[in-house]
């Protein structure tokens, strides 16, 4: 790495650093943001970093060595190249341990030690408020996920806690099982998991779907042993993830050392097409004045994007429990989202950080099919299977419970469930219920002015008509149905029997223009479109099949705002656009039979439309739709096909390029296009994927991965994240105590995998778990284990097939391998001895029986004589003791 450059003068001491470019191959702007100990971010946007960074010294007196010196001080001579930002007092003195930047919405992320700013979400044009997180010891360390609209924090109270970036009042969950301050988290966007890394070299793995510990590895750097807390950097995780590629891996650093941890490839299910939710849409509402798209589903989540881009914003989980959404709208205001559930409840948010405003008391346990905002009137109406309409007051802002108040004037005139609400300003109101009646209402009075019958000829019942239904259910004995999108069959019922109204409209710019002959009213039900006029003498002017296909029903109707153009869409995925400028204006003295003209058809989801939505954009006309195949698309007024709302690329409205238009979801060009990646990802069926792998290297150290975890079902009364665990062969070799120490941590640690659910956890001191038996008897235990381990290892893959070979090649196995013996003919002539001549021995009569019995001993004669002469050794001649010593003392007196 050549140093180019060298900023000097900085005030204060940086301690984080990030660098964020927009595309490396274009001349784009650039920016350089750090940290400070003083709570401070600096930030250098570079205008052309590949062409220059800051302006070259030309002066005589620069040196090879001063030339490249940058003082902060002169920063403003490089304004050509270079601008200088700070943002101070984020932290107000505390060091900044971590900085990151999101690009889609100008965001500034900060962590520091501080309780009272421990993470800071700012926007870098000051136009914002801040978002501050508090924690009583700060954090360490976060990341954060734009795609999963997630924040992951570590603390030194040994938690990793998950937020949604916009609030940050609570934590969404608190993940426990460290034992040491998390120094580094990690968020894997693509298995959707989160890596945490504590003081103790301890790595955690995490689903960020159940809140659920998936694997724990715990590695053994060498700095670590003896029990001695390792020394890290401020980064010691580096995720290098390539989707479907085997080199994606996660860097650990530790001193001297670094550890790679491979992540397996993952096996997705077949369906890789992008979804915009996990469960089956029920709405996808346009709020034109933040120009966004929220998305509800029934899995009580909600989705808010960007419109113009298709960029996700915001996710609400659980937004009613675990209650499916059934019904959405905005306020008048554009401001607030009102959302009802499928188990009464209403609730109000603020759908740009995600707070709950307030909480609409329910009128009973049944479905809320609709909601209606009256800013002016300073009320909200709700109606539903209560089979009621419901006010409730909104005057107050504060007020974060409201009562339900059952005083509307008109009282309960629907005596079958409610399914749809339309509300035409000032004082229009309609609602339609399963027994196939429509009631008009006027707000000014709140009282009813007109009955409409969808089962007669004329359409024709008037307010004060009571007659009684046919289907009419007694009070108490209510029948629990499904929602319409939710039905099995949209076949139209039998003759005599009910038609559940499905969808009404107004036609709003028809009623302004004060047209009161003509058709203000749409209703769809079985599949039938019908025409009302609520001011003339003849009220049902129109009806066609709103569908091509004579089983199915429309679930979803739009129009523009001149009332020259109709969306509609069937439960067969098929949207359907009408020219109806001239269609039903003036009454005929026959029912219109005819279709009003079409001018696009096309098919836009698999399975039943829920709801679609004309928009009026300043880059042209587009239609919404949202469908029960979890998907919400975009679409052209004349039926091109823009994207899905959570696919990965953008798509800019103005550029037609950026569309996947000529491509629809149904081609084939597309369908490959979309799965492309994933079969890149396929693995072979019978290898067995890994979620993390320890690669051991040589030259690196030897990781603790605890191999013995496959044995973890000793413990059958352990709930156990079921996930792929590592594998290693253990070396033949002498197991050491400290060994034992490492594999024992690890098979403790296989205690604290139990499975835990979506919740709030306390701050509590944590404990490592005590063993039943004692130290000796345990250590006993574990070398047993390791050792049949090892003989797991060794002989364990031996293949009897192998052991013995022939030709040229050899193993162990075949110079240990006792080979068999064969019976050998002696041949006709052997030689014999001069010896065995002498015993009466021939070549020709030698055989096998006679070489057994052969006597080749020699016969030695006994010879006194002969051994006495060979003991008999000289003796050698020496003076006695005596005679020696005499001649010693002699010797000294001479």
């Amino acid at each position: 790495m050549i140093e180019i450059y060298h900023l000097y003068g900085l005030n204060n001491v940086p301690h984080c650093l990030a660098y964020y470019y927009k595309n490396k191959d274009n001349n784009e702007p650039s920016m350089l943001m750090w940290g400070d100990d003083a709570g401070d971010v600096h930030i250098l946007e570079f205008l052309a970093p590949q062409t220059q960074l800051f302006e070259k010294a030309f002066t005589k007196q620069a040196t090879k060595q001063t030339k490249n010196r940058i003082y902060m001080q002169d920063l403003l001579k490089h304004s050509r190249f270079v601008q200088h930002t700070v943002v101070d007092g984020i932290h107000k003195g505390e060091p900044i341990k971590r900085i990151k930047y999101v690009s889609h919405n100008d965001l500034i992320i900060t962590g520091s030690a501080s309780p009272k700013t421990s993470v800071v979400i700012i926007d870098r044009a000051g136009n914002k408020k801040p978002y501050v997180f508090k924690l009583a010891k700060g954090v360490h360390c976060f990341d954060h996920s734009k795609k999963l609209n997630l924040l992951a924090t570590g603390a030194p109270d040994h938690m990793v806690r998950l937020w949604n970036p916009y609030v940050p009042n609570k934590p969404i969950t608190v993940l426990e099982g460290h034992y040491s301050a998390v120094i580094d988290v990690v968020i894997y966007e693509y298995l959707e998991q989160v890596f945490s890394y504590s003081a103790d070299a301890m790595l955690k793995v995490w689903d960020i779907r159940d809140y659920t510990c998936l694997q724990t590895v715990i590695l053994k750097f060498p700095t670590s042993l003896h029990g001695h807390i390792p020394d890290h950097g401020s980064f010691p995780l580096h995720l290098n993830a390539v989707i479907g590629s085997p080199h994606s891996c996660l860097l650990v650093a530790c001193n001297d050392y670094i550890a790679k941890l491979k992540l397996g490839l993952y096996h997705k299910p077949a369906d890789d097409i992008p979804r915009t939710h996990y469960a089956p849409l029920c709405a996808a509402i346009y709020n034109q004045f933040f120009r966004e798209v929220v998305t509800g589903a029934d899995d009580s989540s909600l989705m808010c994007w960007d419109f113009e881009t298709g960029n996700k914003n915001l996710v609400f989980t659980n937004a009613h429990g675990d209650e499916e959404i059934t019904s959405m709208a905005f306020d008048g205001n554009w401001r607030r989202l009102i959302t009802g559930a499928r188990n009464g409840t209403v609730k109000v948010w603020n759908f740009q950080n995600g707070h709950n405003l307030h909480k609409l008391e329910p009128v009973d346990e049944s479905e809320v099919t609709g909601v209606l905002s009256l800013v002016e009137k300073e009320y909200m109406l709700t109606v539903g299977w209560s089979r009621t309409i419901t006010k409730y007051d909104d005057s107050e802002g504060d007020n974060l419970y409201i009562e339900a108040d059952d005083s509307w004037k008109g009282g309960t005139l629907h005596r079958d469930d409610i399914l749809d609400l339309a509300y035409c300003s000032p004082n229009l109101l309609a609602t339609a219920s399963f027994d196939g009646e429509i009631l008009v209402w006027t707000l000014e009075t709140e009282k009813l002015i007109l009955r409409l019958d969808c089962t007669s000829n004329t359409g024709t019942k008037h307010a004060g008509n009571d007659r009684r239904r046919r289907s009419e259910v007694e009070d108490g004995e209510r029948l629990s149905r499904p929602n319409s999108r939710h039905r099995q069959s949209h076949q139209p019922p039998p003759k005599g029997t009910v038609i559940p109204v499905d969808k009404i409209l107004f036609l709003k710019h028809r009623i302004d223009s004060k047209l009161t002959e003509a058709a203000v009213l749409v209703s769809c039900q079985a599949g039938v479109t019908k025409w009302w006029s609520i001011f003339g003498n003849k009220n049902l002017l129109g009806e066609h099949r709103g569908t091509d296909f004579p089983t199915e029903s429309v679930l979803a109707t739009s129009c523009n705002e001149d009332n020259t153009t109709l969306v509609t869409a069937d439960t067969q995925g098929f949207i359907y656009t009408w020219d109806i400028t001239d269609y039903c204006i003036k009454p005929a003295q026959q029912v219109e039979k005819s279709r009003p003209p079409i001018r696009h058809l096309w098919r836009g989801h698999e399975q039943a439309v829920v709801s679609v939505e004309y928009i009026e954009h300043k880059d042209g006309d587009f239609i919404l739709s949202a469908s029960s195949d979890r998907m919400a698309r975009l679409w052209s007024s004349d039926g091109k096909f823009i994207g899905t709302f959570g696919q990965q690329l953008e798509w800019n409205l103005a550029d037609e390029n950026t569309w996947i238009h000529p491509l629809n979801p149904f081609s084939e060009e597309y369908l490959l296009k979309e799965l492309e990646n994933s079969i890149a990802k396929k693995v072979s069926e019978e290898e067995q994927t890994e979620n993390l792998e320890v690669e051991e290297e040589d030259d690196v150290f030897e990781t603790g991965d605890g191999s013995i975890l496959p044995e973890i079902d000793q413990h059958p009364t352990k709930e156990v994240a079921q996930v792929p665990v590592c594998k290693r062969q253990l070396a033949s070799r002498a197991v050491t105590l400290s060994e034992i120490e490492s594999i024992k941590s690890t098979w403790l640690e296989s205690d604290l995998q139990i499975k835990e659910r979506a919740r709030t956890f306390h701050n509590m001191a944590l404990q490592m778990p005590k063993t039943s038996l004692g130290v000796k008897a345990e250590n006993e235990l574990l070398r047993s284990r390791i050792s049949r381990q090892q003989r797991r290892g060794n002989f364990g893959n031996v293949d009897k097939d192998l052991t013995n070979r022939f030709g040229v090649l050899c193993c162990p196995f075949q110079v240990l391998a006792t080979q068999e013996m064969n019976n050998n003919v002696l041949p006709k002539h052997l030689p014999v001895t001069q010896r065995m001549i002498q015993r009466g021995y021939t070549s020709s009569s030698l055989d096998e029986a006679m070489l057994k019995t052969m006597d080749l001993s020699i016969i030695i004669e006994d010879d006194t004589e002969s051994r006495k002469k060979v003991n008999k050794r000289p003796k050698p001649r020496l003076p006695s003791i005596n005679s020696r010593s005499n001649t010693m003392v002699s010797t000294k007196l001479s």
